[in-house]
């Protein structure tokens, strides 16, 4: 089921326009920015990729860093990813799945991080979500301290069948759309 889901969503958002993306992104960010996010201090974001059709993060990126928040980023390290520290001179490489991240190994320990703005392509009523199949994001998450907070962005709202869960997979704590949040009950 999980295929057939991913392999819907990735279609739906694949129809959008870089105008409509652009729109719902700021409203994104908007909503991200005016919560009760912004009293964290460091923040796991990741890059969005726009052959995909992602949420541009890159605005509460710019914010976060003009108010003197520590921004890292994902990097691949084999199934694992790392945190990169992020400033607007982290020069970025493309990697062999095509995905920006920093050319440096340099990491920040998962400890430190307060907020984790997850991607995904739909999430359930519970908190479930689908991404793009690799587990990366499972892995990553699974490894973080119980205080930080999973934040999903997505330009859909959560449907109201269950997605199957399995062992390995984590739940968002809220859900951002241009509409609303959401908070989930775990």
């Amino acid at each position: 089921m999980k295929k057939n889901v991913r392999k819907e969503y990735l279609a739906k958002r694949k129809q959008f326009t870089t105008t409509e993306i652009n729109a719902w992104s700021l409203k994104i960010a908007d909503i991200f920015l005016n919560s009760e996010f912004t009293q964290h201090q460091t923040f796991h974001v990741f890059l969005s990729m726009p052959k995909f059709n992602e949420v541009n993060t890159q605005y509460i990126i710019d914010e976060l860093l003009r108010q003197g928040k520590d921004v890292v980023v994902p990097k691949m390290d084999g199934k694992q990813l790392l945190s990169c520290p992020y400033t607007n001179e982290t020069k970025l490489v493309k990697n062999s799945w095509g995905i920006m991240e920093p050319e440096s190994n340099q990491e920040v320990s998962p400890d430190k991080i307060d907020v984790v703005i997850v991607p995904m392509l739909i999430s359930d009523a519970k908190g479930n979500r689908i991404g793009y199949g690799g587990g990366f994001y499972d892995r990553f998450l699974s490894s973080l301290d119980e205080k930080t907070k999973f934040v999903g962005v997505n330009f859909f709202e959560s449907v109201k069948e269950d997605i199957p869960r399995e062992e390995f997979d984590v739940l968002l704590d809220y859900l951002i759309t241009p509409n609303d949040i959401y908070k989930f009950d775990k």
